[in-house]
C-alpha cells in the first residue's frame, strides 16, 4: 500500500475493530502520505480491509494460487 494521499491511513483485516478474517493483516500504526505499507498475503481468498482512521473507506484484495 502507498499513500498517495495528504492524510495518515492505518489499512487493516475486516470486520472494523477485531480485524478477524485475516488477523495478520494490520498495518498497527499510521502510514504517512508519502510512505508504504507491505504486506505478504499467503492464504487463497477475498479479503476485505477497511481504513482504521476512516472506516468508510474499504476495498478488497482477491489472493489466488
Amino acid at each position: 500500500f502507498y499513500n498517495k494521499s495528504n492524510v495518515n491511513f492505518t489499512p487493516a483485516s475486516d470486520p472494523h475493530d477485531s480485524h478477524s478474517n485475516y488477523p495478520e493483516f494490520d498495518a498497527v500504526k499510521e502510514i504517512a502520505p508519502g510512505k508504504n505499507f507491505k504486506f505478504q498475503f499467503n492464504k487463497v481468498g477475498s479479503w476485505g480491509y477497511h481504513d482504521n482512521i476512516n472506516f468508510e473507506a474499504k476495498g478488497t484484495i482477491n489472493v489466488a494460487n
